[in-house]
């Protein structure tokens, strides 16, 4: 069974455990499935996702839009080594004065409360643009502290910032206030997506080192002026020894040198699909895998708050861990307790369970 149809199966059971429970309210102290989102370091801001918006230029239009000054987006997209706080204390004094600047800015932003929140995305879905611009301004911290994280892999800060504002921002357009969903906690899978693909786009392009790049313009100058000469294309020995590389070198630079295909070029001669039909769209399927792993880890705290009796019934019951329910008597039999015992541990779990309103999703799911 797949991990999405595990929390639908709970969530059935967690629809007749709801209409058992009565008035039964169970505080774990815990509060598995209370426990808050990650915001309190987190910035964020939107991608533009026209041409040439990339950089520190693209992140100062983003940014000036949502009525954030362009002075700290400058020395935030500078500053390259602020992993950490001992990694800015290590580098330049105007390396931390950068960060408290930016991170100055977005402080006039407070952020927003549970109740906060569900009114805003009301009002966005009824179309108010205000709201969502105070969404999106009062979440600038989760984009930023996200982006430092991923800061190590080879993008610009301020690009990073840039992409994961996107996210963001697809974050509050797709937020559905019903599902019961913290919306940082929703907003963290978008923001993560979004640096995700641009460490990954950037990781595709090809970048030579200096000599290499070097040699590879002494072979195109040569195989130029060589088949201008012979009247035909040289061979690999004669352009080798033209560019004063070896061939070895010039295998090399071939297998760097790949064709980057356009999502607009035709499968065939004959066709008129483009390879761009041919791409599924992320777009439903990520939105689905959010929704899944959202509830897997508000069910995971939930169960974490029970006895270790009722959680471990429930982790073989339902599969939790190996995605393989097993059989009540089986349960009984690995725990040492007799059938009956079994069945009333799961019960009393479940009905426990049906009692925390942050596992409304899962029955909204099933």
């Amino acid at each position: 069974m797949g991990k999405t149809g595990q929390v639908v199966r709970v969530g059935r059971r967690l629809g007749r455990g709801a209409r058992t429970a009565g008035t039964h309210h169970t505080d774990s102290g815990g509060g598995c499935g209370r426990a808050a989102a990650a915001t309190s370091t987190g910035r964020g801001a939107e991608t533009a996702s026209t041409p040439g918006s990339g950089g520190i230029a693209g992140a100062i239009g983003v940014f000036g839009s949502l009525g954030i000054s362009s002075r700290g987006v400058k020395i935030i997209a500078r500053a390259r080594d602020t992993a950490t706080k001992d990694a800015a204390r290590r580098t330049s004094a105007p390396l931390g004065d950068a960060v408290g600047l930016f991170l100055d800015d977005l402080a006039r932003y407070p952020l927003l409360t549970a109740e906060q929140q569900v009114e805003l995305a009301q009002r966005i879905e009824a179309g108010d643009d205000e709201a969502r611009q105070r969404m999106i301004t009062a979440n600038l911290r989760l984009v930023v502290h996200w982006a430092r994280l991923y800061q190590d892999r080879g993008v610009d800060l301020g690009d990073l910032v840039q992409e994961g504002t996107f996210g963001l921002m697809r974050a509050v357009d797709k937020f559905d206030w019903r599902r019961g969903f913290r919306f940082s906690t929703y907003a963290t899978w978008w923001i993560r997506q979004a640096l995700q693909r641009a460490v990954h786009n950037t990781g595709q392009s090809i970048r030579l080192p200096m000599d290499a790049a070097e040699r590879s313009r002494r072979v195109d100058t040569a195989r130029r002026e060589l088949a201008v000469e012979l009247g035909r294309e040289p061979d690999d020995e004669e352009l080798a020894e033209a560019a004063g590389v070896t061939r070895s070198q010039l295998s090399d630079l071939r297998q760097a040198a790949r064709v980057v295909a356009s999502l607009d070029q035709t499968v065939g001669p004959d066709s008129e699909t483009s390879l761009g039909e041919l791409v599924a769209p992320a777009g439903e399927a990520f939105e689905e895998e959010v929704d899944a792993a959202i509830g897997r880890d508000q069910l995971r705290r939930a169960v974490e708050s029970l006895s270790p009796l009722e959680r471990d019934v429930l982790w073989l019951r339902f599969g939790l861990d190996t995605g393989q329910p097993a059989s009540l008597e089986n349960t009984a039999r690995r725990l040492g307790i007799g059938v009956r015992r079994a069945r009333q541990v799961e019960g009393d779990a479940l009905r426990r369970l049906a009692t925390f309103p942050e596992l409304e999703s899962l029955l909204l799911a099933a």
